[in-house]
C-alpha cells in the first residue's frame, strides 16, 4: 500500500512539471511620473544674508530679525575642530533643519529658506544629536523673529 502511494504522489509531481499547464505572467503597465519641478520663490520680500559661526556653545548671530516674505541666505560654518559635532540649525516653524560641517569661511555651507509666518521662532541644534556627543551635547540656542 504504502509503495502505491509513494507511486501516486511521483506521479502527480511528474505530470505537474512536464504536464500542460498554463503559466500566467502579468506585467504592469509601466507608469510615468510629472518631471520634476523647481517651484519658484515665494517671497515678496528682499534677500536678507547672514554670516553665521557655530560654536560649540552657540551661534555667532543669537537673533535673525526678518520681515515676513524675506529670502533668508544664512553662510554658515562650524568653528575650527568641530565639524564632527554635527553643528546646525534648526527652526521647526519654518522647515529649516541642516547641519553644518564646513569649517571653511571661504566655502561655508547655504541654508536658505522664506520667512513664511510671522512670530518669534526657537533656532537650535537638532542635528548636534547625531554628533559625536550625541545627546550630551550642550544646548546652542538663538531666535528667529519674522514681523509684518
Amino acid at each position: 500500500m504504502q509503495k502505491i502511494a509513494i507511486a501516486l504522489v511521483a506521479m502527480v509531481l511528474i505530470a505537474g512539471c512536464i504536464g500542460g499547464g498554463t503559466t500566467t505572467t502579468t506585467t504592469a503597465a509601466p507608469t510615468t511620473s510629472a518631471p520634476a519641478t523647481t517651484s519658484p520663490p515665494t517671497t515678496t520680500g528682499p534677500v536678507k544674508t547672514f554670516d553665521m559661526l557655530i560654536t560649540h556653545s552657540g551661534y555667532s548671530e543669537k537673533a535673525l530679525n526678518l520681515k515676513m516674505g524675506d529670502h533668508v541666505v544664512i553662510n554658515a560654518r562650524a568653528d575650527t575642530g568641530t565639524a564632527a559635532h554635527k553643528h546646525g540649525i534648526t527652526v521647526d516653524e519654518l522647515g529649516v533643519n541642516k547641519a553644518v560641517t564646513s569649517e571653511d569661511i571661504n566655502n561655508p555651507d547655504k541654508i536658505e529658506f522664506d520667512a513664511t509666518k510671522v512670530g518669534t521662532f526657537r533656532m537650535y541644534c537638532g542635528t548636534c544629536k547625531d554628533g559625536i556627543y550625541g545627546a550630551n551635547h550642550p544646548q546652542i540656542l538663538g531666535e528667529v523673529r519674522v514681523t509684518e
